[in-house]
């Protein structure tokens, strides 16, 4: 059965209602484009005033064929005439002389683009305020290396090229004298000729308004630029209405200077490319946010909203944040709270924060501060925000000799400038409490930035204000700030900036609110006009709020989700990889890769250690050390990615790495553990990775050439994977014994070695628990006079006896050696003590200095102190290097050696001729004695080798240490003929089994050289 719908009255009624609002709504639009029609045609005409203005054409300009061309200045005289009811016919000129030749014919009667300084003050009337306020930038080739990029001084030593009028190169002199700065300018005609001589090194560097793209770098920043309206002399009337006209388009349009500047005055966006030095920084830095300094309070920059950072700075910050993830991921910010400027400066200068999220300091003030200033992030005027007189208040105007003035602490010296002694200043801590102020009538004006006041006005409305741009020498740039260490951030920061374009215009304008364009239309229309457009917006006000909330709503929800979803996959990624090579991290490789090989019977498992990676850090430093790291990793994650569904990898520790190769059994000789070895073994070149170039004494570092242990283990069907992991890294110190670039398979048999290594660490902890080690002395003997010239001191366990071949390398990789180093020193001072006491002959002792003893800073200390507080001579002791120790060549060595020097405590290069053994740094080096190795003595000081002429090598090495200046030290001696031999050489000191092998204190004291056969 069907059912037919009845509407009811009440509906019935309701859809004529709507009917009826809608026919009505049609009827106001037409009454409104007629009246709008009609004002424009008949009355529109007549009621501009035609006016000839002039203005500079730049090559940059956008020419439209036949129509107009649009810059700057030509936009902005149209905003102004809508204010000064002008019709402005524009008249370009190629350069300012002919313009300001033309203002002066008559020819027209407003000037665009002057220079106050331009020197024809007497014949010109400026308009109050600059209509133009922007910076310059001086920059050098990338390729100048000479400047320190934090000493923005530096500029005195330089010829600097300028492309401008005298004007404003009269203006840019006056900036660097009241900054103390003696400026060489060098004028060109235009910017194409300023870069060609750059290129050509006429100018060391150059002041341009557009940072170039590529080739240059910045080193000083917000050079002020500003620009003036001028006006015949004799016409004071068209300047008085012409700066009405700027101050009402002020008013309706606070951010207009600030969106043409963005518009026509900045480098276009573009891609941002971070150098290496650059991204290294962030690579090194983005474990950890960067800490943004932001005062409390100071809005619209800075504030709180349910529980967010909000404002211009956290959302400005973000976009930098979203730019920089693209080039380094894991890049971040946070704001931190401080209650003032001074306290936020503070914070980044002594490091408890990054960045000064934005400053309006200028560069004298920064310098002073050691603050480093970025490029400007938005330039703009001072205004002064005053309260307009309430109706019916007679008493607003209460009785003050002297205005009162507030602003801020950061904003005081451009209060000061403008105020001079007809104001009184009063500083307040941000601008919500100046506002205040300024409405319970304590203060008269707030004197504050055009966005600043903007916001004040939008944001309050229990009172009228009325809005005028300070007619200042000065502008404000904001600007990003951080200590002078940190330059290289400022540097980010501006790149990441300028390749953002103009976002940060918009996120101004949304923080701000500003005031609708619509507004300036109303202005000019009719009451009647003005009726029919309020009947028209109250009719689309209604049905449209629900939809402009819920949007606004939408976007808010939208934006804190992919800030958490952000904020989860970076948390994600810090657990499961490495932050430096990309790798899976050790936790996440063993999780993964157990549950991967659950199922195979046959793999292999694979540790690749580094060879000697502390060497290198300690050598060249933890940078290159990173660059070492990804290099390799890059390599080993190449080869894998060959077979990708069988090969693995993953960062293991510090220095290893872990592969994984599924289905297959390798050997020392399988062609991937070879192609492995030789593809690491390859030339890192250093200089193309790096900008900056680490230097050692004469040398420069282009490349670097690794060498690596590999150790395997392969699955035996019992073994978990866990315990082959475990069994490779056994199988990795077997590796390393048969030399670099060596592979070695696990066997059982190398589990002795573990088992005997760690008993001997067993006992090492147990000697330096209870005093387990005991010294014994081996003489060494003046060859050419037969007598005793010193002793080296030797380290013995007492619980067994254990060759010191074996419990020195254990104790080296333990972490062991710094504190048996102290011990042994002890042992040493305590025993010439009793020599001392017991009246016997003191000789010498030298005392074995492992480089692994590096990490003890206060070891020297401790051996003076030892010295000083039992009388012990700087003569009686010696130290002995090896000579990896001096190839390292660091800050930690040469301190060790000053130290030592200052001490006069004698130095001996030990196992001379079996590391590096290099003649360059034999120049260098600050030792006393070269010590040659057994090994030399076996392989050319024998009876075989004579036959030969190979002794003739011994001769050399001894002569070559005389000429150098040193003594030279022979051990491994073990017959009469080799003692003959070496003291016919001129050989100094003799140290062998041949007078005596290791002994006692006790025969120490009673030793006598023996005579030779």
């Amino acid at each position: 059965m069907a059912c037919k719908f009845n509407p009811s009255d009440t509906e019935r009624k309701g859809s004529f209602l709507f009917r009826t609002i809608l026919l009505i709504f049609l009827l106001l639009s037409f009454l409104c484009v007629s009246d709008l029609a009609t004002a424009a045609y008949g009355k529109g005409v007549s009621e501009f005033t035609p006016v000839r203005v002039g203005v500079i054409h730049y090559p940059d300009d956008v020419y439209v064929s036949g129509k107009y061309l649009y810059n700057y200045d030509t936009e902005f005289m149209g905003r102004v005439a809508q204010f000064g009811k002008w019709d402005p016919r524009f008249v370009f000129y190629s350069n300012r002389k002919d313009l300001l030749n033309a203002l002066k014919e008559g020819k027209i009667q407003i000037a665009l683009g002057v220079d106050k300084a331009w020197g024809n003050e007497e014949h010109l009337i400026f308009s109050d305020g600059p209509y133009f306020v922007g910076t310059s930038q001086i920059v050098v080739p990338d390729t100048e290396k000479r400047l320190n990029p934090s000493d923005f001084r530096t500029v005195e030593k330089m010829r600097i090229g300028i492309s401008g009028n005298e004007g404003y190169i009269h203006f840019i002199k006056e900036w660097g004298k009241r900054y103390n700065l003696n400026l060489h300018l060098v004028s060109f005609p235009d910017d194409r000729t300023l870069r060609i001589a750059v290129t050509e090194h006429k100018v060391d560097a150059a002041i341009f308004d557009k940072m170039p793209r590529n080739g240059y770098r910045r080193i000083v920043v917000s050079l002020p630029k500003m620009l003036y309206a001028a006006f015949p002399a004799n016409d004071s009337v068209l300047a008085q209405q012409f700066n009405y006209a700027m101050s009402m388009t002020a008013g309706h349009y606070p951010l207009l200077q600030l969106q043409l500047y963005g518009k026509y005055n900045q480098q276009e966006d573009h891609a941002l490319s971070l150098t290496r030095a650059e991204k290294a920084y962030l690579m090194a830095h983005r474990g950890k946010p960067f800490i943004v300094a932001v005062v409390h309070g100071d809005y619209p920059f800075y504030y709180r909203e349910l529980g967010i950072d909000s404002g211009i700075i956290p959302e400005f910050y973000r976009e930098i944040e979203m730019a920089l993830q693209g080039q380094v991921p894991g890049v971040s910010f946070t704001c931190k709270e401080y209650p003032s400027v001074s306290a936020a400066v503070a914070a980044v200068q002594k490091g408890e924060a990054d960045i000064l999220g934005m400053t309006s300091m200028d560069v004298l003030r920064a310098a002073a501060d050691n603050i480093h200033l970025s490029t400007p992030f938005m330039t703009e005027n001072l205004a002064m925000l005053s309260q307009d007189e309430p109706t019916g208040e007679k008493d607003f105007r209460y009785d003050r000799k002297v205005p009162v003035i507030a602003t801020t602490e950061e904003n005081r010296t451009s209060g000061y400038t403008y105020a001079g002694t007809k104001y009184v200043i009063r500083t307040y801590p941000n601008y919500e409490e100046a506002y205040q102020a300024l409405m319970n009538r304590q203060v008269d004006h707030v004197v504050t930035t055009m966005s600043q006041a903007t916001w004040l006005m939008n944001q309050h409305r229990n009172g009228r204000f009325i809005m005028d741009i300070i007619p200042s020498t000065q502008n404000i740039s904001l600007c990003g700030g951080v200590s002078e260490r940190n330059w290289i951030l400022a540097d980010i920061l501006s790149e990441t900036a300028d390749s953002t374009g103009t976002n940060f215009l918009s996120i101004v304008q949304a923080n701000i609110a500003p005031q609708s364009d619509f507004a300036t239309s109303l202005q000019r229309m009719s009451p009647e006009s003005m009726l029919i457009c309020a009947a028209l917006l109250l009719t689309g006000v209604c049905g449209s709020a629900f939809l402009i909330i819920r949007n606004i709503r939408g976007q808010e929800v939208q934006k804190r989700n992919e800030m958490l979803i952000n904020s989860q996959r970076r948390v994600i990624y810090a657990y499961e990889y490495d932050g430096l090579t990309g790798l899976l991290n050790r936790d996440t490789a063993m999780s993964k890769f157990e549950k991967l090989l659950a199922d195979t019977k046959s793999y292999s498992v694979v540790i690749i250690n580094l060879d000697n990676f502390r060497i290198i850090n300690e050598s060249y430093g933890h940078e290159i050390g990173d660059i070492v790291l990804k290099v390799i990793s890059g390599r080993i994650w190449n080869i894998c990615q060959q077979d990708a569904m069988s090969r693995f990898v993953a960062r293991y520790s510090g220095d290893e790495f872990l592969m994984i190769v599924k289905n297959r059994k390798l050997t020392e000789d399988d062609a991937l553990v070879r192609e492995v070895l030789a593809s690491c073994n390859q030339p890192i070149p250093l200089k193309e990775l790096m900008q900056t170039e680490t230097i050692l004494p004469g040398d420069k570092i282009e490349s670097l050439v690794t060498y690596l242990g590999v150790g395997i283990a392969v699955s035996d069907g019992k073994s978990s994977f866990r315990r082959l992991v475990q069994n490779a890294v056994v199988a990795i110190n077997t590796a390393k014994k048969a030399g670099s670039n060596s592979a070695c398979v696990y066997e059982e048999a190398m589990q002795e070695d573990v088992h005997r290594n760690n008993r001997i660490r067993d006992l090492l902890l147990d000697a330096m628990k209870n005093d387990g080690f005991y010294m014994l002395y081996q003489p060494q003997i003046d060859i050419q006079k037969g007598t005793v010239s010193g002793t080296e001191a030797l380290v013995r366990l007492k619980k067994e006896r254990i060759s010191p071949g074996l419990f020195i390398p254990v104790a080296e990789k333990e972490g062991f050696i710094r504190r048996i180093g102290r011990i042994t020193t002890r042992l040493v001072i305590e025993q010439i003590v009793r020599w001392r006491e017991a009246g016997e002959p003191l000789y010498p002792v030298s005392i074995n200095y492992s480089s692994s003893q590096l990490g003890d800073a206060g070891y020297v200390d401790y051996l003076l102190q030892l010295m000083e507080k039992n009388h012990i001579p700087s003569s009686l002791i010696k130290l002995e290097f090896t000579e990896s120790m001096f190839f390292k060549n660091n800050q930690v060595t040469q301190r060790l050696l000053k130290k030592l020097q200052d001490a006069n405590i004698s130095l001996s290069l030990d196992d001379f001729g079996t590391g590096y053994s290099s003649l360059k740094y034999l120049t260098y080096i600050p030792v006393d004695y070269l010590k040659l190795d057994k090994s030399i003595i076996d392989s050319y000081l024998t009876e075989e080798a004579e036959a030969e002429g190979k002794d003739r090598f011994i001769r050399d090495i001894i002569s070559l240490a005389h000429d150098l200046g040193k003594k030279i030290v022979v051990e491994g001696v073990e017959t009469a003929w080799q003692a003959k031999r070496l003291k016919s050489f001129g050989c100094d000191i003799i140290q062998g089994y041949y007078y005596s092998r290791p002994i006692s204190p006790e025969e120490i004291a009673t030793f006598i050289v023996r005579t030779e056969d």
